[in-house]
């Protein structure tokens, strides 16, 4: 629809380097519910269209990623870039399906459930995960500095959320 069209440039529109979310931008985040279609997730760059995903929450603990702190390869996303020391804002990462949604997209992600709105926002598809499986993605809430799992990835869970991939790939 123009609605989605409208939204989607928008949102285009604050991309200005393609490989980094920066701090401080004013995000659309359009009225998700309202999508009627879903569609499988087409690998054509034009398809913006809103799909249901599985949601699920990681941090750098060994339970999540493991490696240690003290591991050279702890914090490094698949796709190479480092989110040690970052918190979810900072690195507003997630993991992918890769055969669903291409690495270093970037994708808008909403929540339906009011406890999960502070989570929507504009992530890029920066890493994979073993159990990260058909329309799931694992959202990167930050680095605790801890072995031990966060207690805000353990209440997170599974929920369900809108997604919408805004740029495909790099």
């Amino acid at each position: 629809s123009s609605k989605w069209k409208s939204i989607h440039a928008a949102n285009q529109s604050l991309i200005k380097n393609p490989n980094i979310i920066q701090p401080g931008w004013k995000i659309i985040i359009p009225d998700i519910n309202a999508a009627k279609d879903e569609k499988t997730i087409s690998r054509s760059k034009n398809d913006h269209t809103v799909e249901t995903f599985k949601t699920t929450a990681y941090d750098l603990s060994i339970k999540s990623c493991g490696k240690a702190p003290s591991h050279p390869q702890y914090g490094i996303t698949y796709s190479g870039k480092s989110i040690a020391g970052k918190t979810r804002t900072q690195a507003m990462t997630c993991a992918v399906d890769p055969k669903v949604i291409p690495l270093g997209s970037l994708i808008l992600v909403v929540f339906e459930d009011e406890e999960y709105r502070q989570y929507n926002g504009i992530y890029q598809a920066l890493d994979i995960g073993g159990g990260v499986k058909g329309k799931h993605i694992d959202i990167f809430l930050g680095d605790f500095n801890s072995t031990k799992e966060s207690q805000e990835v353990k209440n997170f869970g599974s929920v369900k959320s809108k997604v919408q991939i805004l740029r495909y790939g790099w």
